[in-house]
């Protein structure tokens, strides 16, 4: 698995062993991140990921908020659970020299800690069909994660369908495979 655009361009990252991560797909990763980088979103027509603050909830191998990074977000939250793959996103940002961006948080997105400010963007790839999706959703704005300018990109498996609530405004619905990525804008 490798880093498709930016700084980091080609550069591999580490993958969590075991059969608990299913990391982004380098297709469907640069298909997200070219919605990003070619939409307009209500930026005043900076772009996305310019000086964006990321969260990368689910994070697994970082993938999606170490392409953030290498495409010019300023800094990134990884939240993860298990000790294993924070280990693997403290190698990954070790090894891309940018642990000094980016803050690795041990815990259930669905019971976040509290969020100094809300974040730029939030990429949401739970595990397909557990449900985390929703409550992930609404706890992080709970948390503070999210201000009414905060985009979400979430991965599911393409035959999925969510309630976002009337809530969320869809900017992007995509399927690819047997993925679906969905952008959306959820006021708080």
């Amino acid at each position: 698995m490798r880093v498709v655009a930016g700084k980091y361009k080609g550069r591999t990252l580490l993958a969590p062993a075991g059969r608990d991560v299913r990391p982004t797909g380098d297709r469907v990763r640069e298909a997200m991140f070219n919605l990003l980088a070619h939409g307009d979103y209500g930026n005043g027509g900076r772009p996305v990921l310019e000086g964006a603050s990321v969260l990368d909830a689910f994070a697994g191998s970082g993938a999606l908020g170490f392409e953030a990074i290498s495409r010019g977000a300023s800094r990134c939250v990884f939240m993860e659970i298990t000790a294993s793959t924070i280990d693997t996103l403290r190698k990954n940002a070790d090894a891309f020299d940018v642990a000094a961006d980016v803050d690795i948080i041990k815990c259930d997105t669905t019971k976040p800690p509290r969020a100094m400010e809300p974040v730029d963007l939030v990429f949401l790839d739970p595990p397909y069909r557990e449900n985390f999706l929703v409550p992930a959703i609404a706890a992080l704005g709970e948390a503070g994660w999210i201000g009414d300018h905060t985009l979400l990109f979430a991965e599911l498996d393409a035959n999925e369908e969510v309630d976002l609530g009337g809530e969320a405004t869809v900017l992007q619905d995509r399927r690819y495979g047997r993925t679906r990525v969905v952008l959306f804008r959820n006021s708080n």
